[in-house]
């Protein structure tokens, strides 16, 4: 957590005031202390929004999808298609595609 936290502190004392995004990239939460320490990181990234929100900075914790490894192997077909999209539909979800607008968001 200490690895998120401190460059993100610096990085809010350096930058206030100019318009900001912060993106936490995680994981699904549910196993062993590797997935509770990205759980922890969702909830920080929550903090973020509702402690910033009013100075101009936008959060985001993103969850880019599982890599296509042999490890992914072994899950079972129906979830893991939708583990593993492709680099090119997680970018256009999260920043937009120039072919059309992204969709808005509350």
């Amino acid at each position: 957590m200490k690895g998120t936290y401190l460059p993100t502190r610096e990085f809010l004392r350096r930058n206030l005031g100019c318009p900001l995004a912060i993106i936490s990239a995680n994981t699904i939460p549910g196993e062993c202390a590797y997935f509770s320490s990205k759980s922890l990181i969702n909830r920080f990234t929550e903090f973020l929004h509702f402690e910033y929100q009013q100075d101009g900075v936008r959060t985001f914790a993103y969850h880019p999808g599982a890599v296509g490894t042999d490890l992914i192997s072994v899950v079972p077909e129906p979830p893991r298609h939708s583990l593993t999209m492709n680099l090119r539909l997680q970018l256009d979800l999260l920043f937009g595609s120039p072919h059309k607008p992204r969709r808005p968001t509350s």
